[in-house]
């Protein structure tokens, strides 16, 4: 996206925001009422599941905002180290703390409470968005690859995420799964699988429909 389309983006899903969260003003006032703390809350990071809505409007604030400071195009290595690092602490924050069991991690889990949705745009939103962007940047080289390798390598890591949430609720019984070191990469496999698939059936059609044309010309 150029900066002008990414402006516009922000402001429609900022507007779609807005509406949304009015129209659920009078549940949240009826279930946090009388908590102003509560109802700040659900107003900003978004109520039951406005947290999408919410999540991706910051993530896609943070990255406009940062590419101002920090351009993408030139800062990559910086990028890849900023999304490891971030997804490495949503994975501890939110769900290893309670299978390791350190004090300091337990305080830091109590102090992110307040912003409990803070995990959605800052531990999953935006370094999934910024795959996306090196997904988008690199698309030729991807495309490059057969797209079974994906499908296959797809297969493997949906069994290793299984395997690790078993792991997980083996270890701890009230453990969610919401985020762990895995199961979030399936995700951006089907993200490239669909359009790698997408760009393949275009291709094939638009030379289908080129035949065609040259036949009825004839």
């Amino acid at each position: 996206m150029t900066k002008e389309k990414q402006k516009i983006y922000i402001k429609r899903i900022f507007l779609l925001y807005i509406v949304s969260t009015i129209l659920y003003l009078p549940i949240i006032f009826d279930v946090c009422y009388p908590n102003i703390d509560n109802i700040i809350r659900e107003i900003l990071f978004g109520y039951y599941h406005l947290w999408y809505l919410s999540s991706l409007l910051i993530a896609l604030s943070i990255s406009y905002l940062l590419e101002k400071i920090l351009s993408f195009s030139y800062n990559k290595k910086i990028y890849i180290i900023l999304v490891v690092i971030l997804l490495f602490l949503g994975v501890i924050f939110d769900e290893y703390y309670r299978v390791l069991k350190i004090p300091f991690l337990n305080q830091i889990v109590r102090n992110l409470k307040y912003i409990d949705f803070s995990r959605n745009f800052i531990f999953m939103a935006f370094p999934l968005l910024t795959i996306g962007r090196f997904i988008a940047f690199f698309k030729e080289k991807i495309f490059s690859i057969k797209g079974r390798w994906y499908i296959l390598t797809l297969v493997i890591i949906s069994i290793l995420s299984l395997l690790e949430i078993a792991f997980l609720e083996y270890k701890c019984k009230t453990i969610n799964c919401d985020l762990t070191i895995l199961n979030w990469v399936p995700g951006v496999f089907i993200f490239i699988i669909s359009f790698y698939y997408k760009s393949f059936f275009f291709h094939k059609n638009s030379t289908t429909l080129k035949i065609k044309e040259t036949r009825k010309g004839n």
